[in-house]
């Protein structure tokens, strides 16, 4: 089998993600439900946290590359998101400003901030597809949205290839007030980014 390490050219690496404290089980969830393996790491984050490497292709678990880590949100970014929360629920202004842009996440998808995971053709993709429509705990999908485009949908990306945008606040790479918009696409890998 092919594996990241053996490709020579420059490469995206990774991003870093962060869950909110005491969430760390619900973030293993999620990923896994996006297709993904999540493996500990003797790496500790800032926050006191073992980074968990979060792997799209489980056969080639590449710590270094091809990967999006996950530890639990710094203290100061917890306490920013908590005046953040506090000061919307006193300005509307601000209130409807954040549900607005959320609501944005998955009304206008492609030009909000997200990153992007690639399976190999659209069949590859179904199983993660249903498992996020379908297969659920009450709990974690009350907290993740979802918009598909398929082939032949207003905004489909073409006649081979299945798009879809999750929406969460479970993980972001962000500030976790905005959430974290996350594509996965069904596609043969020769047609390239979008």
């Amino acid at each position: 089998m092919y594996r990241t390490s053996d490709y020579t050219g420059t490469l995206f690496s990774h991003v870093a993600a962060v869950y909110r404290p005491g969430e760390r089980d619900i973030a293993v969830e999620f990923v896994e439900a996006l297709g993904c393996v999540a493996a500990d790491t003797p790496a500790k984050a800032d926050s006191g946290s073992f980074f968990m490497s979060v792997h799209p292709n489980p056969e080639d678990l590449d710590p270094l590359n091809n990967v999006f880590y996950l530890s639990e949100m710094m203290p100061q970014q917890l306490a920013l998101e908590q005046a953040l929360k506090a000061q919307s629920e006193k300005d509307p202004t601000l209130d409807d400003s954040i549900r607005a842009y959320r609501e944005a996440a998955l009304a206008t998808p492609a030009s909000i901030p997200h990153f992007a995971i690639n399976f190999p053709s659209m069949a590859a993709i179904e199983p993660v597809l249903d498992r996020l429509s379908n297969g659920l705990r009450p709990a974690l999908a009350e907290r993740v949205g979802m918009r598909v485009f398929r082939p032949g949908d207003p905004g489909a990306m073409g006649k081979d290839c299945i798009i879809a945008f999750v929406y969460t606040d479970i993980i972001v790479s962000g500030a976790g007030g905005f959430g974290q918009l996350i594509e996965i696409q069904g596609r043969p890998r020769k047609l390239g980014g979008h």
